[in-house]
């Protein structure tokens, strides 16, 4: 493995009509609970122009709120591990909790590019939504990017877990935008 430092950073939104219908459904949301409030309150109702500028701003507000949040990113970046060693580790973290991964780019075996595609209903389900991967006889999981299609990464790699000496072959399929250059990358560091 060289001693060159690499570093790759990617982040990719969460589709954008995703993203546009839930902050008009929490503009929507919130406008009828203020209207509640106040019909409760003064007996009035609201005019509709400035209605439809309250949820207008709040939706483009909530917009740009998800657009900078609710997404995946991908680093390669250098770290130190357990063992002491100072090493390029691939750094995924998901909208999900349990969609963060951190994987030592040494322990990677194989990377190889893979269509991805999530159905928007598998992403409601959060992580009980997440598909099993298969490939090349090791098991795996896919980080969850829900309304997303496109190119994607399938990385295989080495797992020792804490509880059993036995190491495992897991993959992992994510979302990426430049699947042949994070390819090279990740085969350049894992070398």
């Amino acid at each position: 493995m060289s001693d060159k430092k690499i570093t790759y950073r990617e982040w990719i939104p969460s589709p954008r009509l995703l993203r546009g219908s839930g902050a008009l459904f929490v503009a929507v949301l919130f406008w009828w609970m203020l209207v509640e409030h106040v019909f409760t309150v003064s007996g009035q109702t609201p005019a509709i122009l400035p209605s439809i500028v309250f949820i207008a701003g709040f939706s483009a507000v909530g917009y740009g709120i998800l657009s900078l949040f609710h997404g995946i990113s991908i680093r390669i970046t250098r770290q130190w591990l357990t063992d002491g060693t100072c090493q390029s580790v691939l750094k995924i973290r998901g909208i999900i909790k349990g969609d963060r991964t951190d994987i030592p780019c040494r322990n990677i075996r194989n990377v190889q590019p893979a269509a991805y595609k999530v159905p928007l209903w598998r992403g409601l389900l959060g992580p009980f939504g997440r598909k099993k991967v298969k490939k090349n006889g090791s098991q795996g999981h896919m980080i969850t990017l829900a309304g997303y299609s496109g190119t994607g990464l399938a990385v295989t790699y080495v797992y020792e877990s804490i509880f059993s000496n036995a190491p495992k072959e897991i993959t992992l399929l994510f979302p990426t935008r430049r699947p042949k250059k994070l390819q090279a990358l990740l085969i350049a560091t894992a070398a």
